[in-house]
């Protein structure tokens, strides 16, 4: 599942709304634009994300101007429902020791796993498993939190620098990285690595992942020597393949099949309208643009 599905259907049935998405140089990728547009409802003029720009929502003049809520996870209702994914996961498994692997990017995921622990989920560890974006990872090693600029991959949608999910789990944590590291393990992994999982998984069990994904089940399968024998696993799976066809593709050597639901979408009209990484011209979209 990719969780902007959620964040779609949970206001597909609020009327008069506009919705926008926010989409920097294509990086959410063609088909994940036309499963926002897909869930839309038919007066709709867009999808809005809050995938930037964070300062619209302390934007007091925006505020009284328009009602603007993020889809993404600035805003902690994204996170509430994702407690659930992980309850349902633990209700299928007898075992009492498991490890749940979260393929982590600006970290929303796993703090809902975080969440979920304190709502009493039954888990030993968590596994953060990022790519080459590692600063959480290296703050569970060193101590130290370094936002860095964020380096491109394969898995584009984890590819963060400076989550902003970090601090709400330092947080839930009173700061106590003792604590945190009781709770959570770092992982990094490289495009090559994630490329080499998505084609061995293929092969051995015939079931296709998407590079986020892999990822995940790369940290698992690195976790799995050092955890108790009676140790359970468990990695989310956070996009359909058909979002990544190109990387799939290339590491697979064949097509990829698309989903009916993106499938049925791709003929219908579009529009986009480009605008410069400054906020004031977004507000100004905002403010003056089709209401």
């Amino acid at each position: 599942r990719h969780t902007d599905d959620e964040a779609l259907a949970a206001i597909a049935d609020v009327h008069h709304r506009m919705e926008y998405l926010l989409d920097p140089h294509s990086a959410i990728g063609y088909l994940g634009l036309e499963k926002c547009r897909d869930t839309a409802a038919p007066d709709t003029a867009g999808v809005f994300l809050a995938t930037a720009h964070p300062a619209k929502f302390a934007d007091e003049a925006l505020r009284q101007e328009r009602f603007i809520a993020s889809g993404n996870s600035i805003n902690v209702g994204r996170l509430l429902p994702q407690t659930f994914y992980y309850f349902h996961a633990v209700a299928q498994l007898p075992t009492r020791s498991l490890l749940i692997s979260t393929p982590s990017g600006n970290f929303g995921n796993l703090t809902g796993g975080l969440l979920a622990k304190r709502l009493g989920l039954r888990c030993d560890r968590f596994l953060a498993a990022t790519n080459v974006n590692d600063v959480v990872p290296e703050f569970l090693r060193t101590g130290r939190f370094e936002p860095r600029p964020a380096v491109h991959t394969v898995a584009n949608a984890m590819d963060v620098g400076n989550p902003s999910n970090f601090s709400r789990i330092v947080n839930l944590y009173r700061g106590d990285i003792e604590a945190i590291r009781n709770d959570i393990q770092g992982s990094r992994h490289t495009d090559d690595e994630a490329l080499a999982a998505i084609a061995d998984v293929h092969h051995r069990m015939e079931y296709l992942l998407d590079p986020h994904s892999a990822i995940g089940y790369l940290g698992l399968e690195k976790c799995r020597d050092t955890a108790a024998p009676d140790t359970a696993g468990v990695f989310l799976a956070t996009a359909h393949p058909a979002k990544f066809a190109d990387v799939v593709e290339g590491a697979i050597g064949k097509p990829v099949a698309i989903p009916e639901a993106l499938a049925t979408c791709l003929d219908k009209p579009e529009r986009v309208v480009e605008m410069g990484k400054e906020y004031g011209e977004l507000k100004e979209y905002l403010m003056c643009g089709e209401r």
